[in-house]
């Protein structure tokens, strides 16, 4: 048996298209590296892609608790930051926290290494679309009140 057809694409395709399996035909796969391959990639961007449902229905309970954070700090400051206002700074940038690189994601029980913060850029002003940036909830709380310049510079001494 020097050829086998492709469950998937139902081609038949030379033996050694087909991956080595314990159980099979003739210990081949039923469906070839082409079909393979394209239903993991595709089956892996479906599991890493965050939907932008999912996104904006996170960034609503996360507008409604930066607005609570500001009331009591700037009292005198009526916030006009939307969950779209959210949704625009995580695309700015790419999911990504500016200060550890890592990707991060939305939710109660993502740990609070990737877990989605807005980290104010100036910690003497309030929570605006212009003055925030994407960072782990883990990295804001360390950063606390630092002022930007001095927290990098304090990751940058151990690296």
């Amino acid at each position: 048996m020097t050829d086998l057809l492709c469950t998937k694409c139902n081609t038949v395709k030379p033996l050694d298209r087909f991956p080595v399996v314990k159980k099979g035909r003739g210990g081949r796969d039923w469906q070839c590296r082409d079909c393979k391959n394209k239903y993991q990639r595709e089956y892996v961007r479906k599991v890493k892609q965050i939907s932008e449902e999912k996104l904006m229905k996170y960034f609503n309970y996360k507008v409604q608790m930066i607005k609570y954070q500001d009331k009591n700090r700037f009292p005198e400051h009526e916030s006009s930051l939307t969950p779209k206002d959210l949704l625009d700074v995580y695309k700015k940038y790419n999911g990504i926290c500016v200060y550890s690189n890592k990707k991060l994601k939305p939710g109660s029980k993502v740990s609070i290494y990737a877990k989605i913060s807005f980290d104010r850029i100036d910690n003497s002003l309030p929570h605006e679309k212009d003055n925030l940036q994407l960072a782990s909830v883990f990295m804001n709380m360390l950063r606390a009140d630092k002022d930007h310049a001095e927290f990098i510079g304090y990751i940058k001494s151990f690296e």
